[in-house]
C-alpha cells in the first residue's frame, strides 16, 4: 500500500469554485467541450462527467470524482451551545488534487504518451445488461478484491446475479 507523506495541497489559496473553473478551462483548452458537474456538497458527492473522442472517432464518457479529503475543524453546535472538533470535507484541497491529477492524464494523452482508453480505463462509463450505468473500475474492483484475476468472474458484465 502506498502511504501519503503529508496532506496534499493543504496550502491551496483556491476555493472550490475557482478550481472547478480551472478544470473547465483546462478541458476546453484541450478540446473537451462536453462536460457536466454534479456538486452535492451536503451529501459529500462531487462528480465530473465528460465526453472525449478516441483516435478511432468513438466517443467515451468518463466519470471522475475527487477524493473526500478531511480536515479537523472546530464547529459550533447551537443546540449544545458549545464548539467541538469535527472532521469535515476539505473540498478546496480535494479539488486541487483532482485538477493536477487530470492535468497529468490529459497531457499524457495530448502528447502521445497514452491513449484515452489506457489513461482513463477505470473511469470509462459502460452500461450493464441490466441498463445500469457504471464505470469499468467499479465493475472490475469486486473481482480483484476477492482475489480473482479473471474477467470471467465479473457477474455484472454477463448479466448474472
Amino acid at each position: 500500500m502506498i502511504k501519503p507523506k503529508k496532506a496534499p495541497y493543504s496550502g491551496t489559496q483556491k476555493d472550490s469554485d475557482s478550481t472547478i473553473a480551472d478544470i473547465n478551462r483546462m478541458l476546453r483548452s484541450y478540446g473537451i467541450a462536453n462536460f457536466q458537474w454534479t456538486t452535492l456538497w451536503e451529501t459529500n458527492m462531487v462528480e465530473l462527467k465528460f465526453s472525449v473522442s478516441t483516435e478511432k472517432g468513438k466517443s467515451l464518457t468518463i466519470k471522475v470524482m475527487p477524493p473526500v479529503l478531511l480536515v479537523s475543524r472546530r464547529i459550533f453546535d447551537p443546540k449544545m451551545n458549545r464548539t467541538f472538533k469535527r472532521e469535515i470535507p476539505d473540498w478546496p484541497r480535494s479539488l486541487r488534487l483532482m485538477f493536477w491529477w487530470m492535468k497529468a492524464k490529459i497531457e499524457a494523452i495530448a502528447y502521445g504518451l497514452r491513449e484515452v482508453e489506457e489513461e482513463f480505463l477505470s473511469d470509462i462509463v459502460v452500461h450493464l445488461p441490466s441498463g445500469e450505468e457504471i464505470t469499468v473500475g467499479k465493475a472490475i474492483r469486486p473481482v480483484l478484491v476477492s482475489g480473482s484475476d479473471s474477467v470471467i468472474d465479473i457477474p455484472q458484465l454477463t448479466g448474472e446475479p
